[in-house]
Parts: structure tokens; sequence; C-alpha cells
């Protein structure tokens, strides 16, 4: 019998000179990128959001997202520290 070939949905490798950190909403800093859609965004400015618990954060290319639960963050590492 014939085996569904498995689709597995890759990640987009990390950013050059990041690292990913799972970070709450309030956690998130300027500079950081973001993984959504699929492509990986930098966190330019942001907002408070609705609650405690959410953060509005515009990107580079001028899109505004609303993270509201921890997700992985790509930071660049920074040389003598932990970034």
């Amino acid at each position: 019998m014939h085996k569904p070939a498995k689709t597995t949905s890759a990640l987009p490798p990390a950013p050059l000179g990041t690292r990913g950190v799972e970070r709450l909403p309030s956690d998130v800093r300027i500079g950081d990128y973001v993984l959504v859609g699929g492509l990986h965004h930098k966190i330019v400015d942001m907002r408070a959001g609705a609650g405690h618990r959410h953060k509005v954060l515009i990107f580079s290319t001028g899109a505004v997202w609303t993270m509201d639960s921890p997700r992985m963050v790509y930071r660049p590492i920074v040389e003598g520290g932990h970034g």
C-alpha cells in the first residue's frame, strides 16, 4: 500500500547574527525578530496592546502585528553578553 508523502513545514533559518529565545510579549525588544507568516520581521517600534499581556509590534516593513502569547523571538547576539 502506498503511503502519502510526509509534509514538513521547515522553518526558515534564524536571521544572521541572532539566536532564538522564547519570550512573553512584555519581554520583546526593539531590534528583535519575530517569525510571522513564514518570514522573520524586525521590530522597529512597539505599543502597549489591549491588556498587559499584549504588545503591538511595528515591523521594519511597516506591518503591524499583535503579539498575545509567548513566542520564539530571534534576538541579536551581543558580543560578550547574552543578548
